[in-house]
Parts: C-alpha cells; sequence; structure tokens
C-alpha cells in the first residue's frame, strides 16, 4: 500500500531530524520502499509554523510494523508528522471521466 507522509520540522531542528531520517531509512525493514521525497519551497497549508521546514514524502509499506522503524525516530528527533494512506487513480482528461473510471 502506497503512503503519503507529510513532516513539519523547526528549522533549529532540521540537522538533528535529517540525520535520524537517513540514518533509519538507510536501514528501513522489510517491506518498506521509499518512492519519493520533496521538500516544499514554501508552507503548503495555514496553520504551519512560518519558519518550518515541511517535507513530503511518498513510500511504500505492507505494514505498520515496516512504517514505524522508518519514521519514528524523525518523531523522537523533534518533527511533526502525518502518515495517510493513497489511491493511485487512474487519469482522464477530466475530473468526471477519472471519477467515473474510479466508480467502476
Amino acid at each position: 500500500m502506497k503512503f503519503l507522509q507529510y513532516i513539519v520540522t523547526d528549522p533549529k531542528e532540521t540537522a538533528v531530524v535529517a540525520a535520524a531520517a537517513d540514518k533509519a531509512l538507510a536501514s528501513a525493514p522489510p517491506g518498506f520502499k521509499l518512492l519519493a521525497r520533496y521538500a516544499a519551497l514554501a508552507n503548503p497549508s495555514a496553520g504551519l509554523p512560518t519558519a518550518g521546514l515541511v517535507t513530503i514524502q511518498i513510500f511504500e509499506a505492507e505494514s505498520t510494523e515496516a512504517i514505524a522503524p522508518a519514521t519514528w525516530p524523525m518523531a523522537v528527533a523533534g518533527a511533526n508528522y502525518n502518515t495517510v494512506p493513497v489511491m493511485e487513480l487512474p487519469t482522464g482528461p477530466t475530473v468526471a471521466e477519472t471519477e467515473r473510471k474510479v466508480r467502476g
């Protein structure tokens, strides 16, 4: 299953969180595969600290047991994150056509 992880880090904690993330992902457990990582160049939503660093990760995981060891060290280092499952949708020329494809 694919997941999107939205990570917000205080700039003062960035180096510590980055080191924890690198270490955790270098020894990611079986069943966890990082697909993409993006750094937002501006705050993508209201309510976030104005100076916060926002990172977005997309990964595949077979279970929560595979997710925790790869992400928990970032929380311990000071990052705040939210992980949500995502579904890949077929794209069509219009939103209505895509919605019809998903419904079947």
